[in-house]
């Protein structure tokens, strides 16, 4: 090993003098190694040089990744204690570094392995310059200086800076920087996975926003906007503008001895010497989140010239509050102790240590869900607590009243007893998954809607019941599309209003029954089944009610009702510029099958298409809606297609067998860069399509992305309606 890479191990306290006196570097694995005595045990030291992987030849990079799966063996027998630390040039050039494992990486197996030993490394950046300089907002002028306490010879001084300043201090130092902090930004904890989405949305709104003002082209605009699942509310939600408002910033702490010169516009410091104390999550899950977009982005169908700049664009436009503090390094604990235990990092208590327990999360496994035990934090799956579990329950079997009104005293028994019954009815679990999923949904409609009825206050109990009643009577569970659940809504709103349903009635099942029995009502004394009055009846209709705020799908259901038609189950499509607008999706369950199945990422098993969902959603028929609009999105009129099917194109099952051997394929390999894209031109792609952007899987690489599903292209749908001289 070179002399100046031993020089970086002992200046990081890594290995000592002694350590070097007592035993030379030996290699295992091809990994530089050295064994170090401590007061309890003896660590074997292990450092790799991947400071030039970027230019080696392929043949050397497999047999670097050989060596990672192959040191991953040996520590998982346990017979000793290691420790993996490993050099890079800064943090984007570690990320990069990553890639190149992933990319070289021969199954979706090797790529675990990699992303798990890449979280096992301590990574040392060796460009690290004694001196960096931060630009502050305004020049400086906008700094607050804090009272100096002289006793303690501890002072601070507060600045506005720019997330593009900080990548600069976070890409030299990594997770080093927070080395006096009681916490990192671990991505794979659960609330870290919704802070990076949420600091990803941030930045697409911002990067829409910087292609807005270069392009005014409406039909980019709309695409892009879909493309990102960003709506009107979502743009102003995470506007970049508001980050300021809505985050608490981050503080730097310094020995009382380094370097902070603030005399000028620059705020002058050395990175070797300095801790984010607090902040942590915010810089880690922040740059993490804009490194995966910029790769989403290179992979996509969207080829956004000059994205470097933008993007620098949009990250200097995120201004975070940053305290500079200068003190002895022994306030450090208790400072950093005071600014993070205001939100403990504990989770509630729960009781799920039974036997009832263990069997249920054997069940949930397939559906990446788990009860947890007493302060147990799930780094794999969506957790829930007893408590959570057991309303969702009996949401799913149609009991919202006690859902809502539930007695935490019998929590054990009705535990025992739910287990039991699931034992004998397991397509419950599907409908507790199917009510997690409209929950998410709920929530995001709540936290957004500005106006607040009584039933959006009260009602998502039996909001989610409801839905799984409809899904369940009509056969739809395995048909369940989140883009119905505005339908869904409006039309238990418009009941819950018509039937005068107070907030006490939400606590019992007597409005919910009601409301049961008016529908089955309603629907025994229809006359006609999928027909449609003439289409200019229906066009006027849609177009008068539109003013209300109501999905056009909502409209066309309240149409056919007072017209006595029984169409519970149909499809939009919308039509502007002489084409499709928009591409057309695919239940999720189509591609959850994939992942939410026994033994997924212990076996291959996946899915095949003579067999597969996705064939039996693309064979069904069903009645159509095509809605014409002009230039200005306003509605022209509406045309019934009472029977569409993808199968009406010539060539539906090749391209079709196609898009699902890719997603197969990426499943095999654990590379999500092999999802068919829109350009891939086979008629299919996968893409997002969640309930909201925290609402993530773990593909079989280990990695947590975005929950998505199939789609048909639009250019594919437009060419089967004309093919057909449907419209």
């Amino acid at each position: 090993m070179k002399n100046e890479l031993r020089s970086i191990l002992i200046d990081n306290e890594i290995i000592t003098i002694e350590d070097l006196k007592a035993e030379k570097f030996k290699s295992l694995f091809k990994f530089y190694s050295i064994e170090k005595q401590t007061d309890s045990s003896i660590i074997t030291i292990l450092i790799a040089d991947y400071r030039n992987i970027n230019n080696i030849d392929q043949n050397e990079i497999k047999l670097l990744k050989k060596n990672l799966l192959e040191l991953r063996n040996e520590i998982e027998k346990g017979e000793k204690i290691y420790e993996l630390y490993a050099f890079f040039n800064d943090w984007a050039q570690e990320r990069e570094s990553l890639r190149i494992f992933l990319k070289e990486s021969d199954n979706a197996k090797e790529r675990k392995i990699v992303n798990d030993m890449y979280s096992f490394i301590t990574s040392i950046y060796y460009e690290t310059p004694e001196e960096l300089h931060l630009k502050v907002d305004q020049e400086g002028i906008n700094y607050l200086e804090m009272h100096r306490i002289e006793e303690l010879n501890l002072e601070a001084k507060i600045f506005n800076v720019s997330m593009l300043e900080l990548k600069g201090l976070f890409n030299i130092r990594g997770k080093h920087l927070f080395k006096l902090n009681v916490r990192t930004g671990i991505e794979n904890k659960k609330n870290g996975l919704e802070l990076k989405e949420d600091f990803k949305n941030y930045l697409k709104v911002g990067l829409f926003n910087q292609v807005a003002k270069e392009n005014t082209d409406t039909d980019l605009l709309d695409s892009l906007s879909n493309y990102f699942g960003i709506t009107e509310s979502t743009k102003q939600k995470f506007n970049p503008d508001i980050f300021w408002y809505k985050h608490n910033g981050i503080n730097i702490y310094m020995d009382e001895h380094a370097l902070l010169d603030t005399s000028t516009h620059l705020v002058k410091l050395n990175p070797k010497l300095v801790s984010v104390i607090n902040g942590a999550q915010t810089l880690t899950n922040f740059f993490i989140a804009n490194d995966e977009l910029i790769k989403e982005l290179v992979i996509s169908d969207f080829r956004l010239p000059n994205l470097d700049i933008k993007i620098n664009a949009v990250l200097d436009s995120i201004i975070v509050k940053t305290i500079f503090i200068k003190g002895d390094r022994n306030l450090s604990k208790t400072i950093t102790w005071g600014l993070n235990n205001q939100i403990p990092i504990t989770q509630e208590d729960f009781i799920g240590v039974s036997k009832d327990i263990d069997e249920l999360n054997k069940m949930l496994k397939k559906y990446q869900l788990k009860v947890l035990k007493t302060g147990e934090i799930s780094k794999i799956y969506r957790g829930l607590s007893s408590l959570e579990f057991i309303k969702l329950f009996y949401i799913a079997i149609g009991d919202p009243g006690r859902s809502k009104n539930f007695n935490k005293t019998n929590l054990e028994k009705d535990i025992g007893e739910a287990v039991a019954t699931i034992k004998n009815n397991e397509v419950l679990l599907t409908k507790i998954d199917i009510a997690l999923q409209i929950g998410k949904w709920w929530d995001d409609l709540y936290r957004n809607a500005d106006d607040k009825s009584i039933f959006l206050r009260y009602g998502k109990n039996y909001f989610q019941s409801f839905v799984v009643w409809r899904l369940d009577e009509n056969d739809g569970l395995v048909s369940f599309i989140e883009t119905d659940l505005e339908m869904y809504y409006e039309e238990i709103e418009s009941l819950a209003k018509e039937m005068n349903i107070e907030i006490n009635d939400y606590k019992s099942n007597q409005s919910f029954m009601k409301i049961q029995r008016k529908l089955s009502k309603s629907k025994a004394i229809n006359i006609k089944e999928n027909e449609s009055n003439d289409d200019r009846a229906l066009s006027d209709y849609v177009i008068n009610n539109k003013q209300n705020n109501y999905s056009v799908s909502s409209i066309i259901k309240r149409f056919n009702e007072q017209q006595g038609i029984d169409m519970e189950y149909f499809r939009t499509i919308s039509y502007k510029g002489n084409k499709v607008k928009e591409n057309f999706p695919f239940p999720n369950s189509t591609f959850e099958e994939f992942y939410k199945r026994e033994k997924y990422m212990e076996d291959d098993a996946y899915p095949v298409f003579e067999d597969s969902l996705f064939l039996k959603e693309i064979r069904r028929k069903y009645p159509v809606y095509v809605i014409f609009l002009n230039e200005n999105n306003d509605i022209k009129n509406v045309k019934f297609i009472s029977t569409f099917s993808v199968t009406m194109a010539k060539d539906w099952e090749e391209k079709a067998e196609k898009a699902f051997d890719l997603v197969r394929e990426a499943f095999l390999l654990g590379d999500s860069t092999r999802f068919p894209k829109v350009s891939s031109n086979i008629g299919f792609h996968v893409r997002p399509k969640a309930a909201n952007s925290k609402d993530t899987f773990q593909f079989s690489d280990g990695e947590f992305i975005t929950r998505r599903t199939f789609w048909a292209n639009s250019e594919y749908i437009n060419k089967i309606l004309l093919d057909n001289k449907l419209i």
